[in-house]
């Protein structure tokens, strides 16, 4: 059944929402399990980290165990005894600014089995994300988006979770930064899905950075909203999936209001629903599944495990 929430969408939001659960459910969960056979670690971290949360998130939104047999078979495979990490092929101590861009995984990781071995990757992750955030103040480029959703998020988690929200301050402005020279194309993208997973993870305690923030988030889908027709929408561009999930994700966290911008944020994503048959990259089949749960989350209803 519906929650609450599927009421206060549009009939056409709920109609292409039931096309789109049929399309998924129909291909994903064959396309994970043939993934589930792959070794991932020698992916790109894109690849690695957008499968992984994707998986997570599919889990959160659905229970379904697909997911979580997945996310747990990954972790595990990729996270070693002492804390180091797989892909890297290094012990922690030596990676020094090099981030996995996993580290929210990590935490939900440690938060779900309690195993040590993933708070310790995640406190080598957070100084690595540090060091990169100090670097990126120094000299921010627009190509750096994808980085700002591979290490912010799990920043601001981390903070508020573990170090009392005493670096809020740093994170605001390093998205502040990258607001002003937000790239075109993917990386329009990638900036407002790592805004709206900050968000996210936020206290809105610390009011006046959370309202800054969430300003910054709806001038942006505002604008890019508006030039949605001109989207390149070949396989080879997510940034469509990319601007809908972030667009989903606000409306689920209400950042955004839900009457007026789900019916776009799903219609950014069911056009590439369409071509799920086609998909060859892993990191789209991960944004996908990340779509797919914020989809589930603000009204499509769970599916069966």
């Amino acid at each position: 059944g519906c929650c609450i929430a599927c009421y206060m969408v549009p009939w056409e939001s709920r109609k292409c929402g039931s096309l789109m659960k049929r399309r998924f459910m129909k291909n994903i969960e064959s396309l994970l399990e043939k993934t589930l056979k792959e070794d991932i670690t020698s992916e790109s971290d894109a690849q690695v980290v957008c499968l992984l949360a994707g998986s997570r998130q599919m889990y959160e939104a659905s229970g379904s165990s697909v997911y979580l047999d997945f996310f747990m078979h990954k972790m595990e495979q990729i996270v070693c005894g002492d804390g180091s990490i797989s892909v890297l092929r290094q012990k922690p101590e030596d990676r020094k600014m090099q981030c996995t861009g996993m580290g929210r995984e990590l935490l939900w990781m440690y938060a779900y089995s309690e195993n040590e071995k993933y708070k310790k990757a995640a406190d080598w992750e957070i100084v690595s994300v540090r060091e990169q955030t100090r670097g990126l103040l120094q000299k921010y480029s627009g190509e750096d988006s994808m980085l700002l959703y591979l290490t912010q998020p799990f920043y601001m988690e981390y903070e508020t979770k573990y170090h009392n929200k005493a670096e809020y301050k740093t994170i605001v402005e390093l998205l502040s930064v990258a607001g002003r020279c937000m790239a075109a194309g993917e990386g329009a993208g990638w900036y407002l899905m790592a805004l709206a997973d900050v968000i996210g993870c936020m206290s809105m305690e610390i009011y006046e950075h959370y309202r800054f923030l969430e300003e910054i988030l709806k001038k942006n889908v505002r604008r890019l909203i508006k030039d949605s027709d001109s989207l390149p929408k070949d396989e080879d561009h997510d940034l469509g999936i990319l601007l809908g999930t972030a667009v989903l994700k606000a409306c689920s966290q209400k950042n955004l209001n839900l009457e007026k911008y789900a019916q776009a944020g799903l219609s950014l994503i069911g056009e590439r629903m369409n071509a799920l048959d086609f998909v060859k990259r892993k990191k789209t089949v991960g944004l996908l599944m990340m779509a797919y749960a914020q989809f589930l989350r603000f009204g499509g209803g769970h599916v069966s495990a």
